[in-house]
């Protein structure tokens, strides 16, 4: 277990205070007023979102020089799935709050059909939810436990049913993590998933504390059987620190996504087959593999590497993970290395699981050493067979665009559009529903605030077209 670097925990909860406090953020999400403008092609005003949402674009008091995001990354505010029967569901998070806003909208009105607010009480605060396909909403819920004790429960996955009714708790106690508990998450967004029957969480945690280095951050993945409500976790994952976690699977394997700045000093794919059948401790056939698919340059004592992963996504030749970095181990005209002074951009890695190979792409090339240009930080989702569709931001100079690349998950780009004077900035992963692809954003390259409901037609998702107002 490494005992060197920051204590990741307390200064991101001091870094979210700080911008909160500076920038006069609002404790919760509230409703919009009709008297707000809405932003160029925004659909409806979701409300607000009160600190960083995924990687601040700015730096904060943890960033390091000039580079221009936070070496980890913060809980996504907004959650965007589509119900069984074609709806849009919006959650609205809040980071340390025990409520969770969960609206139901018609894609094609934005009518809100339904609002339910979700309690927890007791100490419990709300981090994330996922929508499963059969309308079953089960929520992620975490209990701080400062006193180290492996007696205190400190994660609870409570599902509900379509009409958001408590249908059961699985719950881990801090004993049954190997290296328990203080407080989670740690940094990053959760990500949750089904394998059959089986929901599968990939998050972080701190760590209990250790002579000379506090509470430690690391990566914590466990299993929920959905039809007992039990859980069970695994070390198997284990990445330390683990600035960003995901998970995916494609019906009989779960593949885990960790951003680590040195137990690996990498991204790092875990593949786990046996889940279907067993559980983490109990599995005895349940195979791990490891591939570091993008190694950074430095010490294990530095927590900056150089770039961030963004999102993840499964298809037929592998997986996808999507960030912007360093040119580092792929050189940029002439230009090697990961430093705070260079500038990153935005990549691609297809990975394929049957040979552990991947493929690098850049999806821009700017010139690292030009502080003028300044790449957003990228969102993938499915939206069709084998078609995958990015979205980032990029200033270049004085001119804001906003980019779209469709990809296939052998990493291949079969599509570009280029929106110019237009900002992307999302709160979260984009959903599809229909012939849409909605997402939460704020009005410009912000990442705290107001938030707004934005959408591209993808009827064609090689020519997408932005949704306007109607």
């Amino acid at each position: 277990m490494k005992r060197t670097g920051w204590r990741i925990g307390r200064l991101w909860l001091a870094a979210a205070l700080l911008a909160a406090v500076l920038a006069g953020a609002a404790t919760g999400p509230t409703a919009a007023t009709p008297r707000r403008a809405l932003p160029a092609h925004a659909l409806v005003a979701l409300g607000t979102y009160g600190t960083w949402a995924g990687y601040p674009p700015k730096c904060n008091i943890v960033c390091k020089g000039n580079f221009p995001y936070s070496p980890w990354a913060y809980q996504d505010g907004f959650i965007l799935a589509a119900t069984p029967d074609g709806l849009l569901e919006v959650s609205r998070l809040q980071p340390s709050s025990a409520s969770l806003v969960v609206e139901t909208i018609d894609p094609a009105s934005l009518e809100v059909k339904a609002t339910h607010t979700i309690r927890v009480s007791g100490g419990w605060k709300i981090v994330s939810d996922y929508l499963a396909s059969d309308g079953s909403l089960y929520v992620l819920t975490t209990h701080a436990n400062r006193d180290d004790s492996d007696a205190r429960d400190v994660i609870a996955v409570r599902k509900y049913d379509s009409a958001l009714h408590e249908a059961g708790v699985a719950k881990l106690t801090s004993g049954a993590v190997n290296g328990g508990v203080n407080f989670a998450p740690g940094s990053g967004s959760p990500s949750m998933t089904m394998l059959g029957s089986k929901l599968v969480v990939s998050m972080s945690r701190l760590l209990y504390a250790s002579v000379g280095s506090g509470h430690h951050e690391a990566s914590l993945a466990f299993v929920v059987d959905t039809s007992t409500m039990t859980a069970a976790a695994t070390s198997a994952t284990y990445v330390s620190h683990s600035f960003n976690q995901f998970v995916v699977t494609n019906g009989t394997l779960a593949v885990f996504l960790d951003h680590g700045d040195a137990y690996p000093r990498a991204l790092a794919v875990d593949e786990i087959t046996g889940w279907l059948t067993g559980m983490p401790g109990t599995c005895t056939t349940c195979m791990v593999r490891r591939f570091d698919i993008l190694k950074f340059r430095g010490s294990v004592d530095d927590n900056f590497t150089g770039a961030t992963a963004n999102g993840f996504a499964i298809g037929p030749s592998g997986v996808l993970t999507v960030g912007v970095a360093d040119p580092d181990q792929h050189g940029l005209d002439g230009i090697h290395g990961n430093r705070p002074a260079l500038m990153p951009n935005a990549y691609l890695i297809s990975t394929n699981l049957t040979s552990g190979s991947s493929r690098f792409v850049w999806l821009t090339r700017n010139r690292p050493t030009n502080p003028r240009d300044v790449v957003g930080q990228p969102r993938i989702a499915q939206i069709g067979s084998d078609r995958y569709a990015i979205l980032f931001g990029e200033r270049l100079g004085r001119q804001h665009l906003m980019e779209y690349r469709l990809v296939n998950s052998a990493g291949a780009v079969i599509a570009s559009q280029t929106w110019r004077g237009r900002q992307f900035s999302a709160f979260g992963p984009p959903a599809v529903v229909g012939n849409r692809l909605f997402w939460a954003g704020s009005r410009n390259q912000t990442a705290k605030g107001a938030a707004y409901l934005y959408a591209l037609d993808i009827a064609n998702p090689a020519r997408p077209t932005l949704v306007r107002p109607a």
